[in-house]
């Protein structure tokens, strides 16, 4: 079983590689080495799944969301995993698209229905 010590060291790591070691400061004491081990050294170092398709699934949750600050480092972490341009564009092209119908089917007030339907 991995330690919890193993997971920050590993978090750290992949969190530095990804994001610069800048990004391993924050105001609130410890809360760096918290994000390392759950965020970094948990769920970003989970099998199954490549880091590169992570990447792809954390801009695709970033741009649903607007989160524009984190969208920008991630934009440049994809680029330094491997990603090329247009991939991270059709990214956000396939996020918005999809953003927009499911925001518009809550305003027309058809968000639920539609799921009603498809589950039947």
């Amino acid at each position: 079983m991995t330690s919890r010590e193993d997971l920050r060291r590993d978090g750290a790591g992949l969190r530095n590689r990804l994001f610069g070691a800048e990004a391993g400061t924050h105001f609130v004491p410890n809360y760096a080495e918290l994000r390392a081990e759950l965020a970094f050294g948990v769920v970003w170092n989970r099998p199954g799944l490549a880091l590169p398709d992570r990447m792809i699934a954390a801009l695709a949750a970033l741009c649903s969301v607007q989160r524009l600050n984190h969208l920008r480092r991630h934009i440049v972490a994809a680029l330094d995993l491997g990603l090329v341009p247009r991939s991270i564009v059709e990214v956000f092209i396939q996020c918005g698209n999809l953003s927009w119908v499911a925001g518009k089917r809550r305003r027309d007030g058809d968000g639920r229905g539609g799921l009603r339907r498809a589950r039947d």
